[in-house]
């Protein structure tokens, strides 16, 4: 598969097998991204079990791009490619919103008791858990978060 972030800044015009949409900042377009992601999926033969990683982890992302990158004027948008071949899919997601890298997140220590479990915090750890080759970039002011599903040895 090739980097769509490379292909992306080297042509306006997207290389074959890769989609790029932009979205609006607000959580119901949470329902029009994996609306597209699956799609898109279904098109290109993705299995369905890697589809549906792909889903949660760009809604686990998608929403924290929603929730943490807003500013006062309000929400921000962000946009998303995808790079899609039969047994896998690698995702770009970039946003303006301030410097954020998840990839050095530390890791939530598990809770002592049901009890002891608090909300929220739990996105990550489950992207972690899906995807593989997450990487973030800073490139000037856009948040770049790379990862890629399927594909696995």
């Amino acid at each position: 598969m090739t980097d769509p972030r490379t292909a992306e800044r080297a042509d306006p015009v997207e290389p074959a097998g890769v989609s790029r949409r932009v979205f609006a900042g607000e959580i119901p377009e949470l329902r029009e991204l994996s609306r597209w992601a699956r799609d898109l999926c279904a098109a290109a033969g993705v299995a369905e079990e890697v589809a549906l990683d792909l889903e949660v982890c760009l809604n686990e992302l998608a929403a924290n791009v929603m929730l943490h990158g807003r500013d006062q004027a309000g929400p921000r948008s962000f946009s998303v490619a995808l790079e899609t071949a039969a047994d896998g899919v690698r995702a770009v997601i970039e946003d303006a919103g301030p410097p954020f890298d998840p990839t050095q997140v530390p890791e939530r220590p598990a809770a002592a008791s049901l009890e002891a479990l608090t909300f929220g915090g739990y996105g990550l750890p489950i992207v972690r858990g899906l995807a593989r080759n997450l990487r973030y970039a800073r490139d000037g002011d856009t948040n770049v978060l790379a990862f890629e599903v399927g594909g696995r040895p």
